[in-house]
């Protein structure tokens, strides 16, 4: 089954899971809650690693490491903040498991 990657793209590689590859179809139900593991998985390692460097960083004295830990879990914040984005997005797109595949 393919990967959803970085730069890949889930829309490219929904299509590959097809079953037919000349139509196009939305992406089926397995693919979407892939989607929403794999990004939740995101999110929770871009917590640790904001956390992470807190923690590597608190017994520093030196001002410029400091304003460095700080815009490294600013930065891991905002890109969590996206991911979730996604991750609701993702779940409005979601097909109900009882409905008829």
């Amino acid at each position: 089954m393919p990967r959803v990657g970085l730069r890949g793209g889930f829309r490219r590689n929904a299509a590959l899971m097809c079953h037919d590859s000349t139509i196009s179809c939305l992406p089926c139900r397995t693919c979407t809650s892939e989607l929403i593991r794999y990004l939740d998985y995101c999110g929770e390692l871009l917590s640790l690693l904001g956390k992470i460097s807190a923690l590597y960083i608190q017994e520093f004295r030196d001002p410029v490491a400091l304003a460095s830990a700080s815009e490294f879990e600013g930065l891991t914040r905002g890109l969590s903040q996206k991911i979730w984005q996604k991750i609701i997005i993702a779940e409005k797109f979601e097909i109900p498991k009882d409905a008829p595949a």
